[in-house]
This record gives C-alpha cells, sequence and structure tokens, in this order.
C-alpha cells in the first residue's frame, strides 16, 4: 500500500450508520467495501495519482477515473492506493518489474507468503 485515505474511516463510518438505519436491500453489494486502487488510477480526493514517479507528486487530476466514479457511486470506499511498476512499466526495460521510486520494490502477496 503505497497511500490511505485519509478520509477513509470517516466515510467507513458512515457506510456503517447508514446500514443500521436504512432498511436491508437498500445497497449495493460493494456499499462500504474498502477498495485499493492502483497509482496510476486517478482520484479526485486527498490521494496523489502519480503512477508512482516523484515527478507527479502534488498534482491534482481534474477529475475521478470512470471506474472510480462507478465505485463511488455504489458505495465503495477507496482505501487507497498500491503501488506499481513506475509509469506503469513504461520508465525503461532495465528496471525490475513492480519498482518504482515513490514505492520502492513492490511485492506480491501471494508470493512472498505463500510461495513457502
Amino acid at each position: 500500500v503505497l497511500e490511505v485515505n485519509p478520509d477513509a474511516l470517516s466515510q467507513a463510518d458512515k457506510a456503517d450508520e447508514e446500514r443500521k438505519t436504512k432498511p436491508q436491500g437498500h445497497f449495493s453489494a460493494l456499499h462500504g467495501i474498502p477498495i485499493l486502487l492502483k497509482d496510476s488510477i486517478a482520484t479526485k480526493d486527498k490521494l496523489n495519482t502519480t503512477a508512482g514517479s516523484y515527478a507527479l507528486l502534488g498534482s491534482v487530476v481534474p477529475r475521478d477515473a470512470g471506474v472510480v466514479t462507478r465505485l463511488r457511486k455504489a458505495g465503495a470506499i477507496i482505501l487507497g492506493k498500491a503501488t506499481l511498476s513506475e509509469w506503469s512499466y513504461f520508465r525503461s526495460n532495465n528496471v525490475p518489474s513492480g519498482w518504482s521510486a515513490r514505492g520502492g520494490q513492490g511485492k506480491v502477496i501471494y508470493v512472498t507468503f505463500f510461495a513457502s
């Protein structure tokens, strides 16, 4: 995880309260579900969208990516951003897969914990 959404906890609290007070069947299957996005997917909130590069740190995107708009509409909570190969692996052919300046070397949980 590269960055955590500072608003995620309050959004989760709101979703929990809504589930307690509104009738069953009123919500989509994604209501209150935390979602991590790759750092190349634009979010118009307090999260950075950098494609793993310091060059874009602090830049402001004009709007949420289409998939983010649909996730938010379905009630999903954008928990944060996950690391990726810098510039989605368009930086160089000589850099290890999963490496970025912001996140360092990304690791795959399934390989790290289940490949022993």
